[in-house]
């Protein structure tokens, strides 16, 4: 017999989020959730996305390239949305230029679109500051755990730093991308981003 409640339960189990990814046609707008870009190298092995783990993997022995990806927490208000945003080195090199001048990435206002409109275009991305008074904004995922789920890794511990410390450095073409990064200056907010994320 199921124990019925009339709420729901205050420690919830770690949901996954829905990744999106810059759409071939049109643009993606939204606001990110989280305070700072977490990445690591990407194979597509087997029909998925998963994570190279130091060389070692299956997919490194069979000589499968692999791709730096980044994820972030992205809110669409206008479709109540919170979902994991995954952005190509390129793509997240504005994200990491935004992220200096900046003392935190959570309310910017990301806007991604592909040239050309194609799957497989090239994925541009505008950021700039939000606004930080926004009602109902959803609390930054925890991007490792919820990356680990989705993956089928192990349970990753409060200890566990596997994507802040293995990360590489972006690097990437910055041909073309430089123009798209926008940054009010006069930026004054005082948000500080928390050592959880």
């Amino acid at each position: 017999m199921p124990k019925w409640t009339r709420e729901p339960p205050a420690h919830k189990d770690l949901a996954t989020l829905p990744i999106l990814r810059a759409p071939p046609r049109g643009v993606l707008v939204g606001q990110l959730t989280s305070y700072e870009m977490v990445g690591c190298p990407i194979h597509w092995w087997r029909g998925r996305s998963l994570p190279c783990e130091d060389h070692k993997c299956p997919a490194c022995q069979n000589k499968v390239p692999f791709r730096w990806k980044g994820y972030l927490g992205f809110w669409q208000p206008a479709q109540s949305q919170h979902s994991l945003l995954e952005i190509p080195a390129a793509a997240a090199d504005t994200v990491a230029d935004f992220r200096l001048q900046n003392p935190t990435l959570r309310h910017a206002i990301v806007e991604l679109k592909r040239v050309p409109e194609k799957a497989n275009g090239r994925v541009l991305l505008r950021i700039k500051p939000g606004p930080t008074d926004a009602k109902m904004f959803p609390q930054p995922p925890d991007t490792e755990r919820l990356l680990a789920k989705i993956w089928d890794l192990p349970a990753i511990t409060a200890d566990d730093t596997i994507f802040r410390r293995t990360a590489p450095k972006i690097k990437a073409n910055r041909d073309g991308f430089s123009q798209n990064l926008f940054v009010n200056a006069d930026n004054d907010s005082n948000l500080a981003a928390p050592n959880s994320q």
